[in-house]
């Protein structure tokens, strides 16, 4: 995950935009070192609880449930 925070700030050009990340509540997102990496790269964060999967992130529901299903 530092390494995609890593990436994700080389992708942006503009540093003054604000930005937020919405993760859900996987336990390797929730490590205070990520958090820490997201905010001093001036991240907002959210996290979705658990249990919400299918009202904040539809397409996991829609598409990549199916899809998986059928491998």
């Amino acid at each position: 995950m530092k390494n995609y925070v890593e990436y994700l700030v080389d992708e942006i050009d503009d540093s003054d935009l604000p930005k937020m990340m919405v993760y859900d509540s996987f336990k390797g997102h929730l490590e205070e070192s990520v958090k820490e990496k997201f905010r001093e790269n001036g991240f907002d964060l959210a996290v979705i609880p658990g249990g919400l999967t299918s009202i904040c992130q539809p397409l996991d529901v829609a598409i990549n449930k199916p899809f998986k299903d059928n491998l």
